[in-house]
């Protein structure tokens, strides 16, 4: 680390003599600010306290890029991200602060071009891969993202993960052949992995990034004119196989598929343990509900098709399944569960029901039912076995276009579903409104509307330079 900063303050202070090889390019970015609406419908999570809870906010936010090189060979990149909440309202207890701001430092990346087809990153870097729109397989070097419970910056509408794409420390080395390219990542764990009982959103960056030994070897082919393919080996605190390929029929469509088998589970799981334990009122029930396992392999799966159209609207169809997800009758026992914890253990002719210390207990164990669900999500990963998602969007910069981004996402077990839309338009060359609205569709015990968040709507603006 030491070294690291050694050469990037190297870069930007070097003598006068330099300054036709050396230089850094103005920074870019944008900020903006979003109203945010949150409608909650009724909750069991709201039976033994204020957990969600309808509000009003204002979400301001930011983001600043710098590039500098050195020479043809040396190059840094950084990118910094940050923003701010204000609720109207105390939020409820699963819910986020009333005024509160976080900052993402997202990359910090000094390159190498050691020859023409070998370069070599150091830093904070972000590797990603993977052709497909929603989950895909290969991408197996994501963290979790450390947005706030409740609320994120939507001025991306669906694909607002990546405002809050953390590079991981560590450094990479990519060859490039006639015939492919190959890519090896080394990202020590440089901190212990969390296992306390909160959320990830509530850990530290290094936490999210570097609490476990990931070690990526991956090969993709790049001489086939219609087909690129990859394959990529993870070692590590997790054992992991992927595969995927992207065909381009024609200028308009394609089609990509993906798979990946891992050793044990890469979330953790609701034991039946602690699920028998909670309803025999036995204390060590809350000790370590959720596990993940490390023995045994699994498998998951994601193909889809995409359509470009010459008027930049893009649309797709894709499916996810996973071995690793819950079935249908696990899934209706953690939602048993999570209604026994929050209201269905109290009973009018049992006295000791009332007792504040017995309320509290549940209430913690319901606390923790939350944090597990919520983290999982943070990952990345969704909980079932079966998906298929819709999407469209055009995106086109000519001021006064209308643009548009929409999502579905459905379940196909539970038949809960989430769903996105967005309008946006450029107003001026650097000046961007939008209007959007997020809804959780489905029973109460599904998935995607567990917590009762039944809709998001927002309005913003974002300036560009």
């Amino acid at each position: 680390m030491k070294r690291l900063c050694f050469l990037i303050t190297g870069l930007l202070v070097l003598p006068p003599g330099t300054e036709a090889d050396t230089g850094c390019t103005f920074p870019r970015g944008f900020a903006g600010g979003e109203g945010v609406l949150l409608n909650t419908g009724n909750t069991q999570w709201n039976s033994l306290d204020s957990a969600f809870r309808q509000n009003q906010l204002a979400n301001v936010y930011g983001s600043v890029s710098l590039n500098c090189w050195m020479g043809q060979a040396i190059t840094f990149k950084s990118e910094i991200n940050g923003e701010y909440l204000l609720h109207r309202r105390q939020p409820g207890s699963l819910q986020d602060g009333r005024r509160e701001g976080k900052i993402f430092f997202n990359q910090a990346t000094l390159s190498w071009a050691a020859r023409d087809d070998l370069f070599i990153d150091t830093g904070k870097i972000r590797r990603r891969y993977g052709y497909l729109y929603v989950v895909s397989p290969l991408d197996l070097l994501r963290n979790p993202h450390g947005a706030f419970r409740s609320v994120h910056v939507n001025a991306a509408g669906e694909s607002w993960p990546a405002f809050y794409d953390e590079g991981s420390w560590g450094f990479s080395a990519s060859a490039f052949t006639p015939s492919g390219s190959w890519d090896a990542v080394v990202l020590p764990r440089l901190t212990r992995e969390n296992n306390t009982l909160k959320t990830t959103g509530r850990d530290a960056s290094l936490e999210r990034t570097n609490s476990q030994a990931r070690y990526l070897l991956s090969y993709s082919t790049t001489g086939l004119n219609d087909m690129t393919t990859t394959i990529s080996l993870l070692a590590g605190t997790q054992k992991r196989l992927a595969a995927g390929g992207n065909y381009v029929l024609n200028d308009s469509w394609s089609f990509n598929l993906e798979v990946g088998l891992m050793k044990g589970q890469s979330w953790r799981h609701l034991t039946p343990q602690a699920s028998k334990g909670l309803y025999n009122w036995d204390a060590n029930a809350s000790s370590a509900p959720f596990v993940r396992r490390s023995q045994g392999i699994n498998g998951e799966i994601s193909a889809g098709v995409h359509y470009s159209s010459s008027q930049q609207i893009e649309s797709g169809l894709e499916y996810t399944g996973q071995s690793q997800g819950y079935s249908r009758s696990a899934w209706q026992q953690l939602s048993r569960d999570v209604a026994y914890a929050t209201d269905g253990f109290s009973h009018t002719g049992h006295w000791i029901t009332s007792i504040p210390q017995v309320r509290d207990a549940f209430r913690y164990y319901s606390h923790i039912m939350a944090a597990e669900i919520d983290r999982t999500g943070r990952l990345g990963m969704l909980q079932g076995k079966h998906y298929l998602t819709l999407f469209s969007s055009r995106n086109r910069s000519e001021t006064g276009v209308m643009n548009w981004r929409t999502a579905l996402t459905v379940n196909l077990i539970d038949f809960s579903s989430l769903a996105s839309i967005q309008l946006s338009s450029p107003v001026r060359e650097n000046l961007e409104m939008y209007a959007g609205a997020n809804y959780a569709l489905g029973k109460a015990a599904g998935e995607f509307s567990l917590f009762g968040e039944k809709d998001v709507h927002y309005a913003g603006i974002r300036y560009y330079w």
